[in-house]
């Protein structure tokens, strides 16, 4: 598959069977993870950030407070 395909609906909910904690919302697929703190909150972005700019995909990213990041892949 290129960087350009974009799967179905159905082909995304038989990828996120093998995914644990993943869902479909609207047009994300998302996971929402809990930190114990700001600065593990940031770390984890960067971390994301890294692997999204090896696969030059980059996912919408949110922090809703500092122990809380929250992420949203668009489908």
């Amino acid at each position: 598959m290129s960087n350009h395909d974009v799967l179905s609906e159905e082909e995304i909910e038989i990828h996120l069977d093998n995914l644990p904690l993943w869902s479909l919302n609207e047009n994300h697929i998302v996971k929402e993870l809990a930190t114990s703190n700001f600065v593990s909150a940031i770390g984890l972005l960067n971390s994301v950030a890294v692997l999204a700019e090896t696969h030059n995909h980059h996912p919408d990213r949110k922090s809703t407070s500092e122990l809380q990041s929250r992420g949203h892949l668009v489908c």
